[in-house]
């Protein structure tokens, strides 16, 4: 060519470089035709073509000389009778060797039996219909009735702090703490009938004194010890007797006196409670009649002589 001193243009020589490319590469000489922009090949992308093609060849460790050959996938005729079927797409559940716990009929688990699920359902909406019971108590005019919703659970801590709830349908206050009392007599004064048609005895009565959640000292007056109860239940009819007042919300409710608040609470339900604890400020009894100990802890742990000598001078009881 350049003895003849011809000149071929960037098409010619890139028709020519691709015709002399081995058979193998007949995919890529393709390739380059149809994607050709115009349909116009040029030295410059075929060049780069073939480079990347010659370094994706030694890469995956094939010559520019060979071709991938794809084997015959075709059916067999040796192939084994008994043919592994593992690789399979679709494989179904090895049938299982042993008996369900739970109906005894061998093939299945218990999680899997059929009888054992209809069992469970059938449990679970018997329970989702079972209503709970209702008791009605029935009570004399000498006899005393304790009335109390339970929508939530309100039970009692048994530390300083207790739970009280306002009942607006008790005959009395009651308690079963004992810490609570001012003073203590012990008797037999009846018995309370509780909401279960259940009876429990009153053993106890006097004034109680608690502390408030606002820090005030709130005076009970003629509270019956019950010890089976779990809450303390305060009569609101009785909190006004004192020229107090006691208004309730949708939220909750408070006791005032004039202008100062004396307790307050939050409404559970359709039922009105707060927390309180045990007065600091005056000693509780918890024994009954008028011992040493119980004057010794009233006088701020006044020695045993100082008692001794105010009762000399009938200042105390004996």
């Amino acid at each position: 060519m350049s003895a003849t001193k011809m000149i071929l243009d960037d098409e010619l020589q890139t028709l020519l470089l691709l015709s002399s490319l081995p058979d193998s590469w007949e995919t890529l000489v393709v390739s380059l035709s149809n994607s050709a922009p115009d349909g116009v090949l040029t030295m410059k992308h075929s060049t780069s073509s073939i480079l990347n093609e010659e370094t994706r060849r030694k890469f995956l460790g094939t010559g520019s000389s060979q071709v991938l050959v794809m084997g015959d996938r075709g059916r067999q005729k040796n192939r084994d009778k008994w043919h592994d079927r593992s690789n399979s797409m679709s494989k179904s559940r090895p049938k299982m060797i042993g008996k369900c716990f739970h109906c005894g009929i061998p093939g299945h688990k218990k999680i899997d039996c059929k009888k054992w699920k209809e069992e469970k359902e059938q449990k679970k909406k018997s329970q989702e219909n079972v209503k709970p019971k209702e008791y009605i108590a029935v009570a004399s005019d000498d006899e005393v009735v304790l009335f109390l919703s339970e929508e939530n659970d309100c039970l009692t801590v048994q530390n300083g702090d207790s739970t009280c709830i306002l009942d607006t349908r008790a005959s009395y206050n009651a308690t079963p703490c004992r810490e609570l009392f001012l003073s203590y007599s012990v008797g037999d004064f009846g018995v309370v009938h509780m909401g279960n048609s259940d009876t429990s005895k009153i053993v106890g009565i006097r004034d109680a004194c608690i502390q408030t959640s606002k820090g005030c000292k709130l005076t009970l007056r003629d509270v019956r010890h019950v010890p089976d109860l779990r809450i303390n239940l305060i009569l609101a009819g009785r909190l006004s007797e004192d020229g107090h007042c006691t208004l309730f919300s949708q939220t909750g409710w408070k006791h005032t006196k004039g202008a100062l608040v004396l307790a307050r609470g939050d409404r559970f339900g359709s039922l009105y409670g707060m927390k309180s604890r045990i007065s600091s400020v005056d000693v509780n009894a918890v024994t009954c009649g008028t011992s040493s100990d119980l004057w010794h802890k009233r006088l701020g742990h006044m020695s045993q002589r100082g008692i001794d000598l105010l009762t000399k001078k009938n200042l105390l009881p004996k």
